[in-house]
């Protein structure tokens, strides 16, 4: 059933411009009323009949974005009996984030319908769209400009797009202009520390630490660095399987791995152990003492980056 599309997946930003595209195209070809948007959460199963019927009056084709409807359970169960019934005037686009794959209706769909699974965009590809967005965009991002971008702000195309945006009011793009607008991740923060612990940097890890105050909680900051140190023991440990494998196991995604995989190539089990029993000290340290928690990320991860 060519009428009937799925879209689901957590990259939100490329179902919106799958969507939106639809809509313009149907507004194109069938006028202003051929286009409608309905809250599945909040759907009276009485109402679904209505929404999947055909021409009307006012369109003689019908294109009926449905947006949440798996945690309608009654309606998601309704439309998964009345899948083969629906008529080729309309076309219906489901929109969901993550619907229950064991359900009837969404094997239903699967059988029956135009399925698609949008998932985020892995680090490469995140690239290369960013070049792309700017030139659409009428500006010019050289791949090199791209890569710092996506490394300081991640593979999020809201994201992206937004710091994009920022980048394009200025006249050229430069590492500078990246530098100074493009916030940094908490992941990234992180990240950048951790790399420069690994160099022995110190002036790296104070830096960083100074540039993440403005904008983090260290709280937060100290909860992504101890994941990421857990993440690296999996890497170091788990060596002779790739990121990805890892990151299933894991349950976790598998951007940051593959991000922290250049660091754990550089650590054997001993210096992995020296740092897991730095950052649970330091874990103690923050719950048992009114010390400054900025200081004590510094104190720890100078003190790694000496050794």
């Amino acid at each position: 059933m060519k009428n009937v599309k799925l879209l689901f997946g957590p990259n939100a930003y490329h179902i919106k411009a799958v969507v939106d595209s639809l809509a313009q195209d149907a507004r194109k070809q069938h006028g202003e009323h051929a286009v409608e948007r309905v809250e599945g959460e909040t759907l009276e199963l009485r109402q679904l009949p209505d929404i999947l019927q055909g021409a009307t009056l006012f369109a003689p084709q019908r294109l009926v974005i449905v947006k949440g409807l798996s945690k309608n359970k009654p309606a998601w169960d309704a439309l998964g009996d009345k899948l083969e019934q629906i008529p080729s005037s309309l076309q219906l686009v489901i929109v969901e984030t993550a619907p229950d794959k064991r359900t009837r209706t969404f094997k239903q769909l699967q059988k029956l319908a135009d399925v698609h699974e949008v998932k985020e965009l892995a680090e490469p590809e995140a690239v290369k769209w960013l070049a792309d967005e700017a030139t659409r965009c009428g500006g010019k991002l050289e791949t090199a400009m791209a890569e710092k971008i996506v490394e300081r702000a991640g593979t999020d195309q809201w994201r992206l797009s937004n710091e994009l945006d920022k980048l394009l009011l200025h006249s050229q793009v430069s590492d500078s202009l990246i530098s100074e607008l493009v916030e940094m991740t908490p992941q990234a923060n992180v990240f950048a520390l951790l790399d420069a612990v690994m160099q022995g940097r110190t002036d790296a890890v104070r830096e960083t630490l100074h540039e993440a105050k403005a904008t983090e909680d260290p709280y937060m900051l100290f909860g992504l660095l101890t994941a990421q140190v857990m993440q690296l023991a999996a890497l170091v440990h788990g060596r002779g399987r790739s990121s990805a494998e890892i990151a299933k196991l894991l349950k976790v995604h598998p951007y940051p791995l593959g991000k922290l995989s250049s660091i754990a190539n550089k650590l054997d089990r001993s210096q992995l152990r020296s740092m897991v029993e730095a950052v649970a000290s330091m874990d103690d340290d923050v719950k048992s003492s009114d010390v400054d928690p900025w200081l004590l990320l510094e104190r720890t991860l100078i003190k790694i980056a000496a050794r």
